[in-house]
Protein backbone atom coordinates (compact mmCIF):
# COMPACT_ATOMS: atom_id res chain seq x y z
CA UNK A 1 0.00 0.00 0.00
CA UNK A 2 1.49 3.35 -1.07
CA UNK A 3 -1.04 5.64 0.63
CA UNK A 4 -4.53 7.05 0.61
CA UNK A 5 -5.99 8.88 -2.35
CA UNK A 6 -9.01 11.12 -1.72
CA UNK A 7 -11.28 11.34 -4.73
CA UNK A 8 -13.85 14.15 -4.99
CA UNK A 9 -16.30 14.91 -7.77
CA UNK A 10 -16.30 18.53 -9.06
CA UNK A 11 -19.72 20.09 -8.56
CA UNK A 12 -20.72 23.61 -9.61
CA UNK A 13 -22.77 25.60 -7.09
CA UNK A 14 -24.47 28.83 -8.21
CA UNK A 15 -24.42 31.70 -5.70
CA UNK A 16 -26.49 34.85 -6.35
CA UNK A 17 -24.04 36.79 -4.18
CA UNK A 18 -20.49 36.12 -3.02
CA UNK A 19 -19.56 35.96 0.68
CA UNK A 20 -23.12 36.31 1.97
CA UNK A 21 -23.12 34.96 5.54
CA UNK A 22 -26.87 34.57 5.50
CA UNK A 23 -25.72 31.32 3.87
CA UNK A 24 -23.94 30.49 7.12
CA UNK A 25 -24.47 26.72 7.00
CA UNK A 26 -23.21 26.51 3.43
CA UNK A 27 -19.95 28.32 4.21
CA UNK A 28 -19.36 26.17 7.30
CA UNK A 29 -19.84 23.05 5.17
CA UNK A 30 -17.28 24.39 2.69
CA UNK A 31 -14.69 25.48 5.22
CA UNK A 32 -15.04 22.47 7.50
CA UNK A 33 -14.59 20.09 4.56
CA UNK A 34 -18.01 18.49 4.93
CA UNK A 35 -18.68 18.57 1.18
CA UNK A 36 -15.25 17.09 0.48
CA UNK A 37 -15.87 14.36 3.06
CA UNK A 38 -18.93 13.43 1.01
CA UNK A 39 -16.84 13.19 -2.15
CA UNK A 40 -17.78 16.62 -3.51
CA UNK A 41 -15.37 19.30 -4.70
CA UNK A 42 -17.41 22.53 -4.73
CA UNK A 43 -16.78 24.96 -7.58
CA UNK A 44 -18.55 28.28 -7.02
CA UNK A 45 -20.27 30.15 -9.87
CA UNK A 46 -21.09 33.63 -8.56
CA UNK A 47 -23.55 35.88 -10.37
CA UNK A 48 -21.85 39.22 -11.04
CA UNK A 49 -25.19 41.06 -11.27
CA UNK A 50 -28.77 40.31 -10.15
CA UNK A 51 -29.75 39.84 -13.78
CA UNK A 52 -27.12 37.18 -14.28
CA UNK A 53 -28.65 34.90 -11.63
CA UNK A 54 -31.49 33.86 -13.92
CA UNK A 55 -29.08 33.15 -16.76
CA UNK A 56 -26.94 30.89 -14.57
CA UNK A 57 -29.97 29.01 -13.26
CA UNK A 58 -31.33 28.54 -16.80
CA UNK A 59 -28.16 26.97 -18.16
CA UNK A 60 -28.49 23.35 -19.22
CA UNK A 61 -25.44 22.39 -17.14
CA UNK A 62 -26.71 24.07 -13.94
CA UNK A 63 -26.60 21.59 -11.06
CA UNK A 64 -26.82 23.13 -7.57
CA UNK A 65 -27.66 26.60 -6.24
CA UNK A 66 -28.00 28.47 -2.96
CA UNK A 67 -31.14 30.57 -3.21
CA UNK A 68 -32.97 33.24 -1.17
CA UNK A 69 -36.79 33.16 -0.92
CA UNK A 70 -37.62 35.63 -3.72
CA UNK A 71 -35.63 33.59 -6.24
CA UNK A 72 -36.85 30.13 -5.27
CA UNK A 73 -40.45 31.32 -5.01
CA UNK A 74 -40.22 32.86 -8.48
CA UNK A 75 -38.74 29.62 -9.85
CA UNK A 76 -41.63 27.66 -8.35
CA UNK A 77 -44.22 30.11 -9.70
CA UNK A 78 -42.72 29.66 -13.18
CA UNK A 79 -42.59 25.87 -12.67
CA UNK A 80 -38.86 25.83 -13.33
CA UNK A 81 -37.10 22.46 -12.85
CA UNK A 82 -35.51 23.19 -9.48
CA UNK A 83 -36.04 21.29 -6.23
CA UNK A 84 -35.40 22.50 -2.66
CA UNK A 85 -33.08 20.17 -0.76
CA UNK A 86 -31.76 21.81 2.41
CA UNK A 87 -32.94 24.65 4.64
CA UNK A 88 -30.02 26.91 5.61
CA UNK A 89 -31.82 29.39 7.88
CA UNK A 90 -35.05 29.12 9.86
CA UNK A 91 -35.40 32.60 11.40
CA UNK A 92 -35.14 36.04 9.85
CA UNK A 93 -31.50 37.22 9.67
CA UNK A 94 -32.58 40.87 9.83
CA UNK A 95 -32.91 42.57 13.22
CA UNK A 96 -33.77 45.89 14.86
CA UNK A 97 -30.70 47.58 16.32
CA UNK A 98 -30.64 51.02 17.95
CA UNK A 99 -28.01 53.56 18.95
CA UNK A 100 -27.04 53.02 22.61
CA UNK A 101 -27.54 56.70 23.40
CA UNK A 102 -31.10 56.48 22.06
CA UNK A 103 -31.83 53.38 24.13
CA UNK A 104 -30.60 55.15 27.27
CA UNK A 105 -32.36 58.45 26.53
CA UNK A 106 -35.69 56.67 26.10
CA UNK A 107 -35.18 54.41 29.12
CA UNK A 108 -35.80 51.43 26.90
CA UNK A 109 -35.79 48.18 28.91
CA UNK A 110 -34.24 45.41 26.81
CA UNK A 111 -35.94 42.78 28.98
CA UNK A 112 -39.39 44.26 28.32
CA UNK A 113 -41.88 42.62 25.93
CA UNK A 114 -41.21 43.29 22.25
CA UNK A 115 -44.26 45.54 21.92
CA UNK A 116 -43.03 47.76 24.76
CA UNK A 117 -39.53 47.95 23.27
CA UNK A 118 -40.89 48.98 19.89
CA UNK A 119 -43.32 51.53 21.39
CA UNK A 120 -40.33 53.13 23.11
CA UNK A 121 -38.92 53.81 19.63
CA UNK A 122 -41.89 55.94 18.54
CA UNK A 123 -40.68 58.48 15.98
CA UNK A 124 -37.12 57.18 15.85
CA UNK A 125 -35.48 57.39 12.41
CA UNK A 126 -34.81 53.83 11.30
CA UNK A 127 -33.03 52.74 8.14
CA UNK A 128 -34.95 49.97 6.37
CA UNK A 129 -33.87 48.32 3.08
CA UNK A 130 -36.47 48.44 0.27
CA UNK A 131 -37.11 44.69 -0.08
CA UNK A 132 -37.26 43.83 3.63
CA UNK A 133 -39.67 46.72 4.24
CA UNK A 134 -42.48 44.16 4.05
CA UNK A 135 -40.83 42.21 6.86
CA UNK A 136 -40.41 45.33 9.02
CA UNK A 137 -44.08 46.18 8.51
CA UNK A 138 -45.13 42.64 9.40
CA UNK A 139 -42.94 42.72 12.51
CA UNK A 140 -44.34 45.94 13.97
CA UNK A 141 -47.92 45.15 12.96
CA UNK A 142 -47.61 41.82 14.79
CA UNK A 143 -47.31 43.76 18.06
CA UNK A 144 -50.09 46.23 17.21
CA UNK A 145 -48.06 49.13 15.83
CA UNK A 146 -48.21 51.00 12.53
CA UNK A 147 -44.91 51.29 10.63
CA UNK A 148 -45.97 54.56 8.99
CA UNK A 149 -47.35 56.28 12.11
CA UNK A 150 -45.09 54.95 14.84
CA UNK A 151 -41.70 55.12 13.09
CA UNK A 152 -39.77 57.51 10.89
CA UNK A 153 -38.77 54.97 8.26
CA UNK A 154 -35.89 56.00 6.02
CA UNK A 155 -35.68 53.64 3.05
CA UNK A 156 -32.09 52.85 2.12
CA UNK A 157 -30.04 49.96 0.78
CA UNK A 158 -28.03 47.84 3.17
CA UNK A 159 -24.83 49.31 1.76
CA UNK A 160 -25.96 52.77 2.92
CA UNK A 161 -26.85 51.78 6.47
CA UNK A 162 -23.51 52.05 8.29
CA UNK A 163 -22.72 55.41 6.68
CA UNK A 164 -26.20 56.65 7.57
CA UNK A 165 -25.51 55.81 11.21
CA UNK A 166 -22.12 57.51 11.13
CA UNK A 167 -23.60 60.72 9.67
CA UNK A 168 -26.54 60.80 12.10
CA UNK A 169 -29.08 60.37 9.33
CA UNK A 170 -30.70 57.53 11.32
CA UNK A 171 -30.56 56.27 14.91
CA UNK A 172 -31.74 52.70 14.29
CA UNK A 173 -31.48 50.04 11.61
CA UNK A 174 -33.41 47.04 10.38
CA UNK A 175 -30.25 45.25 9.29
CA UNK A 176 -28.71 41.92 8.35
CA UNK A 177 -25.15 40.78 7.77
CA UNK A 178 -22.63 42.32 7.12
CA UNK A 179 -24.14 45.67 8.11
CA UNK A 180 -25.61 44.21 11.31
CA UNK A 181 -22.36 43.04 12.91
CA UNK A 182 -20.46 46.12 11.73
CA UNK A 183 -22.95 48.38 13.51
CA UNK A 184 -22.95 46.31 16.70
CA UNK A 185 -19.17 46.00 16.89
CA UNK A 186 -18.05 49.41 15.67
CA UNK A 187 -20.93 51.85 16.00
CA UNK A 188 -22.17 51.31 19.57
CA UNK A 189 -25.51 49.86 18.55
CA UNK A 190 -27.73 47.68 20.73
CA UNK A 191 -29.92 44.74 19.69
CA UNK A 192 -33.51 45.71 20.48
CA UNK A 193 -35.50 43.07 18.57
CA UNK A 194 -33.72 39.81 17.76
CA UNK A 195 -35.67 38.19 14.96
CA UNK A 196 -32.75 35.82 14.36
CA UNK A 197 -33.74 34.28 17.69
CA UNK A 198 -37.40 34.21 16.64
CA UNK A 199 -38.59 36.81 19.16
CA UNK A 200 -41.79 37.47 17.22
CA UNK A 201 -42.98 34.01 16.13
CA UNK A 202 -46.01 35.44 14.30
CA UNK A 203 -43.69 36.56 11.52
CA UNK A 204 -41.21 33.70 11.67
CA UNK A 205 -39.78 32.82 8.28
CA UNK A 206 -39.01 29.12 9.00
CA UNK A 207 -37.32 28.56 5.62
CA UNK A 208 -35.15 31.32 4.24
CA UNK A 209 -32.04 30.59 2.20
CA UNK A 210 -32.01 27.07 0.80
CA UNK A 211 -29.77 24.74 -1.15
CA UNK A 212 -31.53 23.57 -4.32
CA UNK A 213 -30.74 21.18 -7.17
CA UNK A 214 -31.86 20.87 -10.77
CA UNK A 215 -34.63 18.29 -11.21
CA UNK A 216 -32.70 16.12 -13.65
CA UNK A 217 -29.68 16.20 -11.33
CA UNK A 218 -31.91 14.97 -8.49
CA UNK A 219 -33.32 12.20 -10.67
CA UNK A 220 -30.01 11.02 -12.10
CA UNK A 221 -27.73 11.46 -9.08
CA UNK A 222 -29.81 10.91 -5.94
CA UNK A 223 -26.74 9.77 -4.01
CA UNK A 224 -25.13 13.17 -4.56
CA UNK A 225 -28.29 14.94 -3.44
CA UNK A 226 -28.20 12.94 -0.20
CA UNK A 227 -24.50 13.76 0.16
CA UNK A 228 -25.25 17.49 -0.16
CA UNK A 229 -27.94 17.21 2.50
CA UNK A 230 -25.61 15.35 4.86
CA UNK A 231 -22.87 17.97 4.45
CA UNK A 232 -25.29 20.77 5.35
CA UNK A 233 -26.65 18.72 8.28
CA UNK A 234 -23.13 18.31 9.66
CA UNK A 235 -22.50 22.05 9.27
CA UNK A 236 -25.70 22.97 11.11
CA UNK A 237 -24.83 20.61 13.93
CA UNK A 238 -21.35 22.12 14.18
CA UNK A 239 -22.78 25.65 14.43
CA UNK A 240 -24.90 24.56 17.40
CA UNK A 241 -22.34 22.38 19.17
CA UNK A 242 -19.04 24.15 18.46
CA UNK A 243 -19.41 27.79 17.38
CA UNK A 244 -15.64 28.30 17.56
CA UNK A 245 -15.08 25.50 15.04
CA UNK A 246 -17.85 26.91 12.86
CA UNK A 247 -16.17 30.32 12.97
CA UNK A 248 -12.83 28.77 12.00
CA UNK A 249 -14.50 26.98 9.08
CA UNK A 250 -16.01 30.21 7.75
CA UNK A 251 -12.69 32.02 8.09
CA UNK A 252 -11.03 29.23 6.12
CA UNK A 253 -13.66 29.42 3.37
CA UNK A 254 -13.71 33.24 3.35
CA UNK A 255 -10.33 34.38 4.72
CA UNK A 256 -10.88 37.99 3.66
CA UNK A 257 -13.61 38.48 6.28
CA UNK A 258 -12.56 39.95 9.67
CA UNK A 259 -12.54 37.15 12.23
CA UNK A 260 -14.16 39.25 14.98
CA UNK A 261 -17.06 40.01 12.65
CA UNK A 262 -17.48 36.33 11.80
CA UNK A 263 -17.41 35.39 15.50
CA UNK A 264 -20.11 37.96 16.26
CA UNK A 265 -22.23 36.85 13.33
CA UNK A 266 -22.05 33.17 14.30
CA UNK A 267 -23.29 34.09 17.80
CA UNK A 268 -26.09 36.22 16.36
CA UNK A 269 -27.25 33.72 13.75
CA UNK A 270 -26.80 30.48 15.69
CA UNK A 271 -30.46 30.50 16.86
CA UNK A 272 -31.53 31.01 13.23
CA UNK A 273 -29.82 27.83 12.06
CA UNK A 274 -32.27 24.90 11.92
CA UNK A 275 -31.63 21.71 13.86
CA UNK A 276 -31.89 19.79 10.57
CA UNK A 277 -31.92 20.97 6.94
CA UNK A 278 -35.33 19.42 6.20
CA UNK A 279 -37.34 21.55 3.76
CA UNK A 280 -41.11 21.82 3.68
CA UNK A 281 -44.12 23.21 1.85
CA UNK A 282 -45.00 25.17 4.99
CA UNK A 283 -41.64 26.89 4.70
CA UNK A 284 -42.43 27.99 1.14
CA UNK A 285 -45.82 29.35 2.24
CA UNK A 286 -44.26 31.29 5.14
CA UNK A 287 -41.66 32.83 2.82
CA UNK A 288 -44.35 33.87 0.35
CA UNK A 289 -46.15 35.89 3.04
CA UNK A 290 -43.00 37.96 3.56
CA UNK A 291 -42.17 38.44 -0.12
CA UNK A 292 -40.11 41.62 -0.81
CA UNK A 293 -42.06 44.86 -0.72
CA UNK A 294 -40.45 46.00 -3.98
CA UNK A 295 -42.04 43.19 -6.01
CA UNK A 296 -45.49 41.76 -6.61
CA UNK A 297 -45.83 38.32 -4.98
CA UNK A 298 -46.44 35.56 -7.53
CA UNK A 299 -49.58 33.46 -7.45
CA UNK A 300 -48.78 29.89 -6.39
CA UNK A 301 -52.38 28.67 -6.49
CA UNK A 302 -52.79 25.52 -8.55
CA UNK A 303 -49.13 24.55 -8.14
CA UNK A 304 -48.32 21.35 -6.30
CA UNK A 305 -45.69 22.70 -3.92
CA UNK A 306 -44.85 19.20 -2.72
CA UNK A 307 -43.30 18.54 -6.12
CA UNK A 308 -40.68 21.22 -5.43
CA UNK A 309 -39.34 19.91 -2.11
CA UNK A 310 -37.20 16.82 -1.58
CA UNK A 311 -37.92 15.45 1.87
CA UNK A 312 -36.79 12.48 3.92
CA UNK A 313 -33.15 12.92 2.92
CA UNK A 314 -32.12 12.82 6.57
CA UNK A 315 -33.11 9.15 6.63
CA UNK A 316 -30.42 8.21 4.11
CA UNK A 317 -27.49 6.15 5.39
CA UNK A 318 -24.15 7.75 6.12
CA UNK A 319 -21.83 7.90 3.16
CA UNK A 320 -18.97 5.42 2.99
CA UNK A 321 -15.44 6.77 3.31
CA UNK A 322 -14.23 8.44 0.15
CA UNK A 323 -10.70 7.29 0.77
CA UNK A 324 -9.48 4.66 -1.64
CA UNK A 325 -6.18 2.85 -1.31
CA UNK A 326 -3.73 3.18 -4.16
CA UNK A 327 -1.72 0.06 -4.71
Amino acid sequence: MIGLLLIALPLHVILPEAKNLQNLSYWVAVGAGHFHDEGIDVIVDVAETPGEVGKLLARDDAQVAVLPPPIYIDLISERKPWRLVANLLKNDPINVIVRRATVEARHLRLEAPVAERLRALHGVRIGVPPGPASRFSALVRAVGLDPAKDFDVVVMTGHEQNDALASGRVDALFAHTPFLERALLDQDMVMVVNQSAGEVPEVAFTQIHVLAVKADFAANKPELVRALYRAIARAEKLIHTDPAAATAAICKALPELPRRNVEALVRLYQPAVPATPEVSVAGIEAALKLYPATKVPPDLHGIDLHAFVLTGLGNSPASPSRAKMAR
